[in-house]
């Protein structure tokens, strides 16, 4: 939640360093959504759920709460 009172969701992909930041709006207690460029971010404590036309992917999450956040250590990724 923001100085205002929004909530908002903050991705990065690790792949690539991208980032994004979006205004979330509770659904559901612990349950946030986000929309953005016609794709839907659904995101609880467990895990994000990133849906489009094309896909649908769940990812752990690995950091949830309010600010100020604690930085935290990313598993290495599994060579493929």
């Amino acid at each position: 939640m923001d100085r205002d009172g929004h909530y908002e969701y903050r991705g990065a992909r690790l792949g690539d360093d991208a980032v994004l930041t979006v205004v979330a709006e509770p659904t559901v207690p612990g349950e946030f959504f986000a929309q953005k460029d016609g794709v839907t971010y659904t995101v609880t404590a467990r895990e994000l759920v990133i849906k489009s036309d094309e896909y649908v992917r769940t990812e752990p999450v690995l950091q949830f709460g309010a600010p100020p956040l604690l930085a935290v250590e990313v598993p290495a990724s599994k060579p493929r």
